[in-house]
């Protein structure tokens, strides 16, 4: 399993650079909430593409692991935002230091719930 976590944490560390790329770039004319939700919804797509090549190759039942990854990424983003609007109504001067205690969170949630449930082939 560790190695799983190894790889799932260097796909994670790509798509969470583009989750802050966008992030950064956009909080000032969309606000963090919304450059967050963007960022995660492009790190997302991203991480499935790389995730389900590598970390957790093809074998049979792959049809449903494409649905269940992107209903974990859903949940995954919905908490997300929760976290992130909770945190900036009590830090608003903090949206990146939220936004990292956030992503913390969101990981190991996401690594968990696709490791068992979303590329499950049985």
């Amino acid at each position: 399993m560790w190695e799983k976590i190894v790889s799932y944490g260097g796909v994670g560390l790509l798509s969470t650079t583009l989750h802050y790329v966008m992030f950064l770039s956009t909080m000032s004319f969309l606000g963090a909430l919304y450059a967050s939700a963007a960022g995660a919804l492009a790190g997302a797509f991203l991480s499935y593409s790389i995730n389900a090549h590598h970390t957790f190759p093809k074998m049979r039942g792959r049809r449903l692991s494409k649905m269940r990854f992107f209903l974990v990424a859903l949940l995954s983003n919905s908490v997300n935002a929760m976290c992130m609007s909770s945190g900036l109504s009590v830090f608003p001067l903090y949206p990146i230091s939220i936004q990292v205690l956030t992503t913390v969170l969101v990981f190991f949630t996401g690594f968990f719930l696709n490791f068992f449930w979303s590329y499950t082939y049985e």
